[in-house]
Parts: C-alpha cells; structure tokens; sequence
C-alpha cells in the first residue's frame, strides 16, 4: 500500500492529473479553513462523544426508516419560483402524507434567507444536538441553485441531519424527478424486483491512482459485500469499463439498483466553455492513460452526463467516486492558494450536468463529489491499512433499505472526527507541541474529501425493490 495522497482528477486540457494540493508550510501560515471556530469545535466535540457511533438515530424514539417518525422538510432557495414549487408538488404531497401520518408538524416547508446552520436552528428553536423532529425534521431536501442555497450550509446542515439537494435548470425536470420517485416508491411497494448492484472501475495501465481505486477499493469492497446477506442483490464487478459499457448499464433492460462507478472525473477551466456540460464526467477505459495520449482527453473517451442514454432509470441510487461528479464549487477547497486568496474553479458553483441528467432519467440519488476526491477516502498509510469501511457501510446499509441520507452518516461521522481531530492538530502545532507537518496535511485533504461528498437527491429515497 502507497502512503502517498492521490486524487482522482484530470485536466481536461492537458491529460495531466490535477495539480496537487497545498504544501506543509502553506497549510502552517493561515489558519482559516483548517480550526473550527469555538462554537462549532463544541458542537462537533459532543458529537463526538454523545454520537460517535453512526448507527445513531435522531432523537430516543425516533426511526429513520420511517417518516411518520423521523420527519421530512423542504428547503426553497430564495426567489424560487412558484412554477418550480408547482412541478415538485406530488414528491411534496407524497412526503406530506408519509410524514404526516401522527403529526401534522412533522413535514416542514422553509424559505432560505442567507441564514448560517446555526441561525437557521435558533429560529426553529432548537441548536445542535441530536435531530428533534419536534423542532426540525430529520430528512431535510434543499431544492435551488448553490449560488442562492450554498453548498456550505448543505455540509453544515449534514453533520446533524440527513441532508440531500436537486437543482436544475429547467422547470419540466423537478417534475419529471418528483415524478420518478413516487412512481418508483409506488411500483416498488407493489411488486419489487430483484436488480444487480454494479461496481463499475477504471483501470488504466500508466495510472497509479485508478490502479489503487481498483486494488485497494473496489475489489474490496465487492468481496465484502459479496459475503453479506443483501436481499437477493447481485453484487457485480465491471472492470473493463469503457464508454459503450457504462451507456449499455444505463439503457439494457435491467438497469443496476444500485451503481458504484469510480474513476477520473474530468475538470475544466473556469472560462472553457465545456466546464458547465461536461465537469465531474468519468473519464472512462477507452482512455489509454496520458503517456499515449499527451495532448488531453478525447470527447470519445469519457462519459458526460449528455452521454446518460434517454431510458428509464427509476429505482437507480448512483454513487459516483470522482473528483465534481456532484458538483463544481466556485472556489478550490485544497488548491496551494486556497487559504491565502482561494483560487476560482469556476464562475459560480453548480450541480454537475452528470447527477442532474441521472436524476431527470428517473435515478432516485447520486452520491458524489463537490470539488476533488482523493485516495484518503479509503486508504490512510501503510500502518493505518484498509480503510474503506466506511463505503462498505454506507453501500452495506442501503443494500439493506435505508434511506440515502441515513447510509450517508457513516461519511458525515468521519467528516465530524476529522474536524475536530484537525483543529486539534493544529492548535498542538501553535502551541509548539509539534505534530507531524505531514499529518496536518493529510488530516485535512481527508476531511475537506468527506465534507464534499454529498447527496444529489432526495435523503429520503432508498433502493427500489425494498420496502
């Protein structure tokens, strides 16, 4: 196993991997982004010590699993307009009657006003602490651009709460989600179907990164789950994943339930026309790796979410292991400048064209990255071993019938340990007690990675044929 941090990443430009991220002093001049504030490093402390465990549930009493129990909410992003709203009202009136079946409270609907995570709690009359759906329901859907609903109050709203966001550019597709998702909630109910659970990987011969993705997660991860009782779910690997094989799992006539794909995500640079259609697309097998082919990576070579095939994929959840295969933020969380004068990645920040075109062709949720993924999401060091647990969890418990948002707390656990285990570190080193240069450069890459990756989707969608 290779200490060494790598990301999955390529400039679109160039065929290069994506420059790395800031060095050991840099990340020692300025600590903005890397210590918590005080109020926030109390707030993930408790976390820590009252919920450490990621099997925790909201409030005593309250069952994920269940709406009517753990509530649902809808958060509009300012100056959405009613046409929007209008298009999404049969999820809403799906939820409504889920969540409303005790209490008329439990589903919520709220107007986004610039608040941060905190201010938002205090005027619903509640802080940190275990999610009280007396006050604030546990599943929370924030619907809006990220240039007006922020990723960052997303993350934030995350530690607490099982968070997921949609957005798209035209009207007709919130309602052909909203649409997607009761009818694969209600066709499932009715008659569920066994369907595959696909692993897609890309292994390129002159590339460590997709090299390691392959060794040291995937096929892991496959044989674990292979080994586990999954409610009928063939667990498959795809190892030679070219271009027409990704299309052909997207259009044959048993679409996977749920499809793990990790690979290059591709970037571009903020003034490239391309950037807005094709970031975060995978870059695929048919690539032969940079050596063979410096000049960059060929449109044929990866996989754009104009490249989603226009069949139905109701009942998919899609995890995407690659760097923006969630979306692109305006600034570079890890870049050298990233402290001192963040560097634009792009214009404004956006929901990748890759996630929202799943979701319009029926997919209840993608889970992928904001901004780059990098190898730490599954390996540490030598010493450290695997590391890829927490996937198997999160994957364990939705081939088991959780929802999205509740599989996700095992990633917004190891986001909470990180930043605090960072704050830590670095206030250690201020005070001259020296930890390891290295150590505060890998804890943060690690939890900058875990916070980034979120949920496109509904939280409370889970895989079709279980119910």
């Amino acid at each position: 196993m290779n200490d060494e941090e790598l990301l999955n990443g390529i400039d679109a430009l160039t065929g290069e991997p994506l420059p790395p991220a800031m060095d050991d002093e840099e990340i020692l001049r300025d600590p903005r982004d890397t210590v918590l504030d005080e109020a926030r490093f109390h707030e993930y402390q408790w976390f820590l010590e009252n919920f450490s465990d990621p099997e925790r549930r909201p409030t005593e009493g309250v069952d994920p699993a269940d709406l009517g129990s753990a509530g649902w909410g809808v958060i509009w992003a300012p100056d959405l307009g009613d046409d929007v709203k209008a298009a999404l009202e049969p999820l809403l009136e799906h939820r409504r009657k889920q969540a409303t079946r005790r209490f008329e409270h439990y589903f919520r609907a709220y107007e986004y006003r610039g608040q941060t995570k905190q201010e938002f709690l205090s005027e619903q009359g509640t802080s940190w602490g275990a999610a009280d759906p007396e006050k604030v329901p546990y599943y929370l859907l924030l619907v809006g651009d990220p240039r007006k609903l922020p990723f960052e109050f997303q993350y934030d709203l995350d530690i607490q709460y099982a968070v997921g966001r949609i957005h798209f550019d035209a009207t007709g597709d919130y309602a052909k989600y909203a649409e997607s998702v009761v009818a694969s909630e209600t066709a499932a109910a009715a008659a569920p179907v066994p369907r595959p659970a696909v692993f897609f990987g890309v292994e390129t011969k002159d590339d460590q990164t997709s090299q390691r993705t392959m060794a040291e997660m995937l096929r892991p991860l496959v044989a674990a789950l292979s080994k586990e009782q999954t409610d009928g779910f063939e667990i498959r690997l795809e190892e030679k994943a070219d271009r027409g094989r990704f299309r052909d799992l997207l259009s044959g006539e048993q679409v996977p339930a749920l499809l793990f794909a990790a690979a290059h995500g591709m970037r571009f640079p903020p003034n490239d026309r391309r950037q807005l259609a094709h970031q975060g697309a995978l870059v695929c097998a048919d690539w032969p790796g940079r050596s063979a082919r410096p000049e960059g990576v060929p449109r044929e070579h990866y996989f754009a979410g104009e490249d989603v095939p226009d069949a139905d994929l109701r009942g998919l959840i899609a995890c995407l292991f690659a760097c923006f295969s969630a979306g692109t933020p305006e600034r570079d969380n890890f870049s050298k400048a990233a402290l001192g004068r963040p560097q634009p990645v792009a214009s404004y920040p956006f929901v990748s064209s890759l996630a929202q075109r799943l979701l319009r062709q029926g997919a209840l949720a993608v889970l992928g990255h904001i901004d780059r993924a990098w190898t730490t999401s599954f390996t540490w060091s030598e010493k450290a071993g695997d590391q890829t647990k927490i996937f198997h969890s999160t994957l364990s418990r939705l081939l088991h019938g959780h929802s999205v948002g509740f599989a996700m707390e095992y990633v917004n656990s190891r986001y909470t340990e990180l930043s605090v285990e960072l704050s830590n570190l670095f206030i250690a080193q201020r005070e001259r007690r020296s930890p390891s240069k290295d150590l505060l450069r890998r804890v943060r890459k690690a939890r900058n990675d875990a916070r980034n990756f979120i949920v496109i989707g509904d939280p409370a969608a889970r895989l079709a044929g279980i119910w």
